[in-house]
């Protein structure tokens, strides 16, 4: 198959090392990629926020199968235009993006098909959302009725849809603040590991037959049939399981961590959930755990130098279960540098979360870059249980 990728994240470049491990797979693109995806994939100079051109690329190239890794081309309804087109392409219509890209559809959903969630209010004047805010006291929560960029802390719970069936793939659970300790601002996420202790298989039962299973079939119901990887942020609470929020692509860095631990091929998955076959599909993953680490460029994420010259990853890749996935780097004149926020995923693979944790820690004492930082106690809650 031709297939064309979209985005050039981490998430990305560990889609991209999944997809091009596909014998299915007789060339691959990505646009517009970045310097690690590069060594997967074709790297094209597309605009993805222009549908026009993607959908032209995809004619004059063949290609057969388009996957889209960003939420924002999805809110856009990228899967709509292609689809249009005639071109096959996994991801979520504008209609059922909704689900991330309006926090109010999401909750008048919940309210609909039953399933848990926070209580909610919605307004669109200031007088009363501050009434509301002052009847109801701290503690609370606002927030805005669009794209949030990947920001809170909770348990990741991924699930393949095809409109109707709804197929779990592994628990993991990422870090958002910056620093050690779960200390400083929230950011996209520096750090992830797979599984979690905290779903056991009764949370994963509960998750599934409260939120993913209503959801599909609310969304179906609503005429919006939700295809795609649906990303349900859950707050495990004393009444159980409750939906935070929804994202209609991967996680990042959880993506990083799935793909590691996923023994499947993953392109005949992401074609059933395109065709409505999930029900005659089943997932296999490896028993090791997983861990990616992110590597940010210093001050994020506030404001940050790009351009800085990262070296030894070669080196670094070198020790046994690791992987590392670029997330905003360059190639130029040979080297490898920094050109965004959160920049490096150093992953690894071990008989435990601890194992695993070693190695990326390890990997990442062999990477010279001055500039950059990262958590030093990412999977630090599974570590504690692993250890009694």
């Amino acid at each position: 198959m031709h297939i064309l990728l979209l985005g050039s994240g981490g998430r990305e470049h560990a889609l991209a090392w999944k997809i091009a491990a596909s014998p299915l797979v007789t060339k691959l693109w990505c646009a517009p990629g970045n310097a690690g995806i590069a060594r997967e994939a074709e790297c094209v100079p597309l605009d993805i926020a222009d549908h026009e051109a993607v959908i032209a690329f995809c004619k004059a190239n063949a290609v057969e199968f388009v996957v889209v890794g960003p939420e924002t081309p999805l809110a856009a309804g990228i899967v709509d235009d292609l689809g249009r087109a005639g071109i096959k392409a996994f991801g979520p219509s504008k209609m059922a993006a909704q689900l991330e890209g309006s926090k109010g559809f999401t909750k008048d959903l919940c309210a609909e098909f039953g399933i848990p969630t926070a209580a909610y209010r919605r307004f669109d004047n200031e007088a009363g959302a501050l009434a509301y805010v002052r009847a109801q006291g701290a503690p609370i929560v606002i927030k805005a009725d669009g794209l949030a960029a990947g920001k809170g802390r909770e348990v990741s719970f991924f699930a393949l849809c095809d409109g109707e069936t709804a197929l779990p793939l592994a628990s993991a659970q990422d870090h958002k603040r910056v620093f050690d300790h779960d200390q400083g601002p929230n950011t996209g996420g520096m750090g992830a590991y797979s599984p979690t202790p905290f779903v056991t298989s009764e949370i994963h039962d509960q998750i599934m037959s409260r939120i993913i299973s209503p959801t599909v079939a609310g969304m179906k119901a609503r005429g919006a049939p939700f295809r795609g990887v649906l990303y349900a942020g859950v707050m495990l609470t004393e009444q159980g399981p409750k939906l935070f929020e929804y994202n209609v692509r991967f996680g990042d860095p959880e993506c990083q961590v799935l793909m590691l631990r996923m023994m499947s091929d993953i392109v005949p998955a992401f074609l059933a959930a395109c065709d409505g076959e999930l029900k005659h599909f089943n997932l296999r993953w490896y028993p090791e755990a997983a861990i990616t680490v992110v590597m940010a460029a210093k001050g994020y994420p506030g404001d940050y130098r790009k351009g800085s010259r990262i070296e030894g990853l070669d080196d670094a890749a070198k020790i046994d279960g690791v992987e590392i996935f670029h997330a905003g780097t360059l190639a130029k004149d040979g080297a490898i540098l920094a050109n965004g926020g959160r920049v490096l995923n150093v992953c690894a693979l071990g008989k435990t979360v601890t194992e695993a944790q070693a190695r990326a820690y390890a990997s990442i004492d062999r990477i010279n870059w001055p500039d950059g930082f990262c958590r030093r106690d990412i999977a630090w809650q599974a570590v504690e249980q692993e250890r009694g």
